[in-house]
């Protein structure tokens, strides 16, 4: 049985990013990735400011920027801005690509192609037929984790979301619809990227049925005037249920932890923070900068948790709220209290 050091089971931001922390070192790395090339997912590409604080990609991967949003909770509307841009699209295969570029050392092995199908205290088996031994595993395998599964964590909180990518550039603003009646307690999205738009709805996975979502997606976009054509619709979960990071010699990073934001659905930097996090306590697994790291990604998910919570459990009353606060939020004064304390 072939050994490594460290095995990363997912090739997306955040086991990228734990391979690149990882290289020039001594530790012999392995990658694994089940589809046939590193990057392509179904997403909708939003990431905030939050993103450049932990990373820094070149210019050429932000494919649309803005400094407003405009949010809209059925006839109440308003626009959230801030004097500089705070909220960008980008494309998952180029930022994989990106990603995979910045690779470059010898003891970082990655495949591409390769399933895995079992799991074992301090081995893998591949495709079925290939074992690898280990003495740490990093998950970072996304909402369907094989790795979580073998840990058996549950997976109760998901969304249920639905997609389509438009080839447009009609779209000029990152726009958020609320509406109960067509999506209950999620909310519907649209992200201008180059050439094209996404828009999409999710809702948490067992508020409503997948088909009733389907048709009230449709009803929606009929009442907003988008026809997708002859386009396809995507469907992907979104996991944001943390049970835990660490598990003896076996991590979890980004959606596969459940750190992805249940909040707002955004996934990609935390995931990058987690990859590298959990790449630095392999190195060291008494560093103070990593465990911190890892603390505050915690502290948001347990205060996105409350947000969401409180709007499913309060119906009525959540729905008062939310629409007292995009009130408030066309007062500058209300916009920079939440630029500052919400980023």
């Amino acid at each position: 049985m072939e050994q490594f050091d460290v095995i990363i089971i997912g090739g997306g931001p955040a086991g990228l990013r734990c391979a690149e922390v990882l290289q020039n070192n001594d530790l012999k790395v392995l990658l694994l990735e089940k589809k046939n090339e590193i990057g392509p997912k179904i997403c909708a590409g939003g990431v905030t400011k939050d993103f450049f604080r932990i990373y820094t990609p070149p210019k050429q991967l932000i494919e649309f920027q803005s400094n407003v949003c405009k949010i809209a909770l059925n006839n109440h509307n308003t626009d959230y801005q801030n004097n500089d841009p705070f909220l960008f699209s980008l494309s998952r295969k180029e930022l994989g690509q990106w990603q995979l570029s910045r690779i470059n050392s010898p003891n970082i092995a990655i495949q591409t192609g390769k399933q895995v199908t079992k799991i074992g205290s301090n081995f893998i088996e591949i495709n079925r037929d290939t074992e690898i031994g280990f003495k740490y595993l990093v998950g970072a395998d996304g909402a369907n984790s094989i790795v979580r599964r073998y840990l058996k964590l549950p997976t109760k909180k998901r969304f249920v979301t639905l997609q389509y990518t438009i080839q447009s550039d009609k779209m000029k603003d990152f726009e958020f619809y609320f509406d109960k009646k067509f999506f209950g307690t999620g909310y519907a999205w649209i992200f201008p990227h180059n050439n094209y738009y996404t828009v999409g709805c999710g809702c948490i996975a067992g508020t409503i049925h997948p088909k009733e979502l389907k048709t009230n997606f449709q009803l929606w976009l009929n009442k907003m005037d988008i026809d997708p054509g002859n386009t396809p619709i995507e469907s992907f979960p979104i996991l944001f249920d943390y049970q835990g990071f660490e598990f003896g010699n076996i991590y979890l990073a980004g959606e596969a932890a459940g750190f992805t934001s249940g909040l707002s659905g955004e996934g990609i930097a935390p995931a990058i923070s987690s990859g590298a996090a959990i790449a630095e306590l392999i190195l060291d697994n008494k560093s103070e900068l990593a465990r911190k790291k890892i603390s505050n990604l915690i502290r948001n998910k347990k205060n996105e948790d409350r947000y969401t919570s409180f709007f499913m459990q309060y119906g009525i009353l959540g729905e008062i709220l939310l629409i007292l606060l995009i009130k408030l939020l066309r007062f500058s004064s209300v916009q920079r209290y939440v630029w500052k304390h919400f980023p």
